[in-house]
């Protein structure tokens, strides 16, 4: 799924981090599955299309977009420019391959874990970007497979939590925006997720449905121009 990044939604959340002068930000799902991947890429577009050099770091080990399969390349020595993919006709951003462990020798992973490297890697490593929006893990999943999503967090300018807003509980989500304080990420805002909700056309659809036994034509007819109209479709 795509996100067009001239949605007003986008724009808001834009304008709150990218648009106030942060370069480094972080987009952070509660769980996996709940968005985060798709509204980075949207944040990223939004970034290009307004003249601003942008790469999307993929650091997120559960789900990255892709892997740096042919090179392993760490925070610190820029051997991320080794890696790095242009920009092209169907991504107007640069994107950078989420890292991999090597087969021998020291994990490197470890690096990523380490606030020092990060903030190189970002302030040094992508010094010639004007934009770096940073996928992550998802905030729950804290194991040795994955870079701690408040660690990167804290190491960038600003940071976007994102939650299903249909599978989220209160709790669930207060202790992830604890832990990312505890880490000290400057937190933007909770972006909630209404995927699962259905849309102003699709409700408008159902009632326009009810009328079916005494009107079956005109019913069907509403119910598919309700569900045929742009503003009505989005959520």
């Amino acid at each position: 799924m795509e996100l067009n990044p001239t949605y007003q939604e986008i724009e808001a959340i834009y304008g709150r981090t990218i648009g106030r002068g942060a370069r480094s930000l972080s987009v952070t799902a509660i769980r996996s599955g709940d968005g985060a991947t798709t509204l980075a890429q949207a944040l990223a577009a939004r970034s290009a299309a307004a003249g601003l050099r942008t790469v999307y770091l993929d650091l997120n080990l559960h789900r990255p977009l892709v892997r740096a399969v042919e090179s392993v390349w760490r925070p610190g020595n820029r051997s991320v420019n080794a890696v790095c993919l242009p920009a092209d006709q169907s991504r107007r951003f640069d994107l950078v391959p989420a890292p991999v462990a090597p087969r021998e020798g020291r994990d490197t992973l470890v690096d990523f874990r380490e606030g020092r490297h990060l903030s190189s890697l970002l302030q040094d490593d992508l010094a010639d970007y004007e934009v770096i929006v940073v996928d992550t893990s998802p905030a729950t999943l804290i194991n040795g497979r994955n870079i701690p999503a408040d660690r990167i967090a804290a190491a960038c300018d600003a940071a976007i939590l994102v939650a299903l807003s249909a599978g989220t509980r209160l709790p669930e989500a207060r202790a992830v925006v604890e832990s990312l304080r505890l880490a000290g990420a400057n937190l933007a805002g909770l972006v909630l997720n209404d995927r699962d909700f259905p849309t102003l056309g699709e409700e408008f659809a159902r009632e326009a449905r009810r009328l079916r036994r005494i009107l079956p034509g005109f019913s069907e007819r509403l119910a598919r121009w309700f569900l045929t109209r742009p503003l009505l479709r989005r959520h």
